[in-house]
């Protein structure tokens, strides 16, 4: 960006807190309609039809999407001008990634929600540092580095599980304000998803038949996005899906968001199944008997199945450590090409470690994980209406 380019945005963020807002609440998300931000939204949509909801996204195809199903969304690449405008009179924006990558890396448009209550979600807490707390690692020399470093700080108020993760938010994101409440997409781990939250959730025929139709325990799969390594390793994914085939155990490996490839190449392989990127995993992921990853956060939400976790063999690398996790590590199986057959028969037919797994989810969720969406809502509702009154005029 151009040096008159920052000056635009601190002359946007000055007019964004001075100008008059309407109540309007706006959501951010990801370039699929999947995570935190989906259940929200379509929960207000529901049950607060006198206010005006909508999803913001510069993602044409998920604009199209939503339009097609008649819910209220806003495209912010269409027009320029006109998103500006239209971010700078709301009053409310909920995220649930970094907000600089939900305006589609605009700092511009970010300026203009500066002067709006804003609420992260954020996508989940796992065994890796983030943002503010690498400074040390990352070029903070380079501006692409510090803009996402703003963006993950750029809210004000942060949506946490416990006391434990107000730690982590203050330590990567610099928080001090907290709303106590679980995370929305949670709920349908514990209840079957609404029509209108399976949008996003499309299974293929074939994929859909194997988790639902099939007989055979079912195993998850969720590696990471960095290449040839934990369950993206060739060698131990092979000996992996070898042993499930040869104990008639379907096995569904569900890729990254950060991975853009929605192929469905294990189509003619046995007892294996893919499920793209941009697929909602969660009204799934109950369905499951098993989950297997490397260092993902669907380890932490998948623990209130309570059924059995195993990870990759291996407790620390360059950006986490399973020790950043409370208690004493004795949660997850770790699974490794040499000890794959007995861990999947102690997993599926002992599973030692399910008071472990209780443990540690007593400890990260300290609140109803059936009401999310509706403590949520009610919480930022009354916030909005603490701060509207500190903006009544004054007179002398």
């Amino acid at each position: 960006m151009t040096p008159l380019a920052f000056e635009l945005c601190r002359d946007l963020k000055t007019i964004s807190e001075r100008k008059k807002k309407k109540m309007r609440v706006l959501f951010f998300g990801r370039d699929a309609f999947t995570d935190n931000s989906k259940y929200l939204y379509l929960y207000m949509h529901a049950h607060f039809p006198q206010l005006e909801i909508c999803w913001c996204s510069p993602h044409t195809g998920l604009i199209a999407t939503l339009e097609a199903k008649g819910l209220p969304c806003f495209d912010l690449s269409k027009d320029l001008h006109h998103s500006m405008d239209f971010l700078l009179e709301s009053s409310i924006a909920v995220f649930c990634v970094n907000p600089l990558e939900s305006v589609g890396h605009n700092l511009l448009l970010l300026s203009c929600l500066s002067g709006a209550l804003t609420f992260q979600m954020w996508h989940g807490i796992g065994p890796k540092q983030a943002d503010l707390a690498l400074t040390a690692v990352k070029n903070i020399t380079d501006l692409s580095a510090t803009k996402l470093m703003f963006g993950a700080a750029f809210p004000e108020y942060y949506i946490s599980s416990s006391e434990f993760i107000d730690s982590k938010w203050n330590e990567f994101f610099g928080a001090r304000k907290f709303i106590r409440a679980s995370y929305p997409r949670n709920e349908v781990l514990f209840r079957d998803p609404t029509p209108i939250e399976s949008l996003g959730a499309e299974l293929s025929e074939h994929v859909r038949e194997g988790l639902y139709s099939s007989r055979n325990t079912s195993i998850l799969l969720a590696p990471t996005w960095e290449a040839d390594s934990g369950l993206n390793n060739i060698s131990l994914l092979s000996k992996l899906v070898s042993c499930c085939q040869q104990n008639n155990i379907n096995v569904f490996i569900k890729k990254h968001p950060f991975v853009n490839d929605n192929s469905d190449a294990a189509r003619n392989i046995k007892n294996l199944y893919t499920i793209p990127s941009n697929v909602d995993i969660y009204p799934h992921l109950k369905n499951f008997d098993a989950l297997i990853t490397d260092y993902s956060s669907i380890i932490y939400d998948y623990i209130l199945t309570g059924k059995p976790i195993a990870t990759t063999d291996i407790s620390k690398g360059d950006d986490f450590d399973f020790e950043f996790l409370p208690g004493d590590d004795s949660y997850r199986y770790k699974i490794n090409e040499h000890n794959i057959t007995v861990t999947l028969e102690e997993m599926l037919n002992g599973d030692s470690k399910q008071c472990s797994r209780a443990e540690l989810a007593s400890v990260l969720f300290q609140t109803d994980n059936t009401q999310a969406n509706k403590m949520i809502t009610e919480k930022i509702l009354h916030i909005y209406d603490l701060e509207s009154a500190k903006k009544a005029p004054v007179i002398y």
